[in-house]
């Protein structure tokens, strides 16, 4: 029985706790009416949300198992994933089996949204309740072998509806959505709103809703008969891709609910494309319980690009990671802004203290927002990696070292400050690391080796810092200790991310694979 597993892909250590469960479950002697495996399948994590990919799947798998963690709040109440508890609501209004894991601090601060079959979990210790949460499994996986329970949504295979405002960039855009979903292999049916007079007393049009794979709503500006259709679609969690015109818009985009606002042909063609090309891929990915849980959980939180609007970086040519810095960026701006209020511009001073303080706070303002570390992304291209823009970490939550690197530099050379990146390997690893030479300091005209580089660390004239101690990790990631993470609660403080990445340099099995001076490299452009 495939179970789809709703969980929070920061929190590799939660997830991998309870993917152990489900394996030891597995393990034990069935009885008659529990002879199927548990098997828990995930979203594999993309830099897309697609909500008609959830509700397809809430009908096409056997259960709903959520693990709810906390999130750190500014307030004295725990928060949560936002996201998660969308995916609880489309499950509960789906009716499926379901199997829920909440923090309980979180149950305790926010009892009245959650239903009382919530079974809670210590999120720094949750082994402690282990015999609970067993015989909740135990307990779940009797009632889904009860075939009464199993269900499953009937739809016409490539059966596609598309309702579109009466208006003419609706109407308009509803024959480019058309073709697209020709090009697919659908087979679609167009109905605009001046179709749809009598469409509530037309069993019809509720028909063509329920019996398609996939439907297309292109909302109006205005509420109309087709925003009604659309509520009687969600509510039977039938997969929908949602479109609302806006010619306000800054950004085309999903909102949680899924809705993409867009003004231009550009937009919703580019948009849907997106939608449709992460609605057809491959959305369950089991989790292979009888292998490593902890890998298992760490894979399918590891981003695959869907969207092909990120650049790639080719580790052949250092220079062009100049392409990947974004000072101008509004999540760099901001918070350079907010340094420069603090240190009375940076016109300041030019001293060694002076830019190492920037830097601490450049790194704090990133602190402060909780992302989390990933793997780098699979890629197609096996000499290139995907680099996140600012905007896109900020938005995504969660960066690689090179993107972190990259977003520090960009940080720095804003603040007027001489931005480093060094690029260090060996045949097991490659891993990035972000510094700063103040300006009063000389710098080689060539390209040093890593024993210079090691002499101007020893001498105080450049500074370099693990990148990644600004976001949550469950464990270690560069040279680092276990716990150094579990004192700074999944971060690093700016004098321990120092002295991380000062071993890191000083290893004796890695090389200099690449050093970025950006000033240096601007010069030359």
């Amino acid at each position: 029985m495939q179970l789809y597993f709703s969980h929070s892909y920061r929190d590799v250590a939660i997830n991998s706790y309870f993917i152990d469960q489900f394996r030891a479950i597995n393990r034990e002697r069935p009885s008659s009416s529990t002879a199927e495996a548990l098997e828990l399948c995930a979203d594999q994590k993309t830099d897309v949300w697609c909500v008609a990919k959830l509700e397809r799947y809430l009908f096409q798998l056997s259960g709903f198992v959520s693990v709810i963690p906390r999130r750190r709040a500014d307030g004295p109440r725990a928060a949560f994933s936002e996201y998660i508890a969308y995916e609880l609501t489309l499950a509960r209004r789906s009716r499926a089996p379901r199997l829920l894991f909440v923090d309980d601090q979180v149950l305790r601060d926010h009892r009245d949204l959650f239903p009382r079959d919530a079974v809670p979990f210590f999120y720094d210790a949750p082994q402690r309740d282990h015999d609970v949460h067993a015989r909740a499994i135990r307990t779940f996986k009797r009632v889904l072998g009860d075939d009464e329970l199993r269900r499953s949504r009937m739809f016409q295979l490539r059966q596609a509806t598309v309702i579109a405002a009466d208006q003419d960039v609706t109407t308009g855009a509803a024959a480019t959505i058309g073709d697209v979903l020709r090009s697919e292999g659908f087979e679609p049916t167009t109905l605009d709103e001046r179709q749809l007079g009598g469409a509530f007393d037309d069993i019809r049009v509720l028909e063509a809703l329920l019996d398609s794979e996939l439907c297309v709503f292109l909302l109006g500006e205005r509420l109309s008969n087709v925003d009604l259709l659309l509520a009687m679609a969600h509510a039977q969690c039938v997969p929908s891709i949602r479109f609302r015109y806006d010619p306000e818009v800054k950004a085309a985009g999903p909102d949680l609910a899924g809705v993409v606002r867009w003004k231009s042909a550009a937009d919703i063609l580019e948009q849907f494309q997106i939608q449709i090309k992460c609605f057809r891929r491959g959305f369950v990915l089991p989790l292979q319980v009888a292998a490593d849980s902890t890998d298992a959980a760490r894979r399918t939180a590891t981003t695959e690009t869907v969207s092909s609007r990120r650049k790639m970086w080719s580790p052949r040519v250092a220079q062009t990671l100049l392409d990947h810095l974004a000072l101008d960026d509004p999540f760099v701006t901001g918070r350079v802004n907010s340094v420069s209020r603090d240190v009375g511009g940076f016109a300041a001073g030019g001293d060694r203290a002076f830019s190492h303080d920037v830097c601490r706070r450049l790194y704090d303002e990133v602190s402060r927002r909780h992302f989390y570390y990933e793997l780098e992304p699979p890629s197609a291209v096996t000499d290139g990696q995907v680099v996140r823009t600012p905007n896109d970490i900020d938005t995504d939550r969660c960066a690689t070292c090179l993107d972190l690197a990259c977003l520090f530099a960009s940080l720095l050379e804003a603040a007027h400050q001489r931005a480093l990146i060094a690029i260090v390997g060996n045949q097991r690893l490659s891993h990035a690391l972000a510094g700063f030479i103040p300006h009063q300091e000389i710098w080689w005209e060539h390209e040093p080796s890593l024993g210079e580089l090691r002499a101007a660390l020893r001498r105080g004239e450049a500074t370099f810092f693990e990148a990644t101690g600004a976001v949550e990790s469950d464990a270690r990631v560069g040279d680092e200790t276990d716990e150094d993470r579990r004192r700074g609660e999944k971060m690093l403080d700016f004098t321990i991310a120092k002295e991380a990445a000062e071993r890191t340099l000083f290893r004796s099995d890695v090389s200099l694979t690449h050093i970025v001076d950006v000033a240096a490299l601007r010069r030359l452009a």
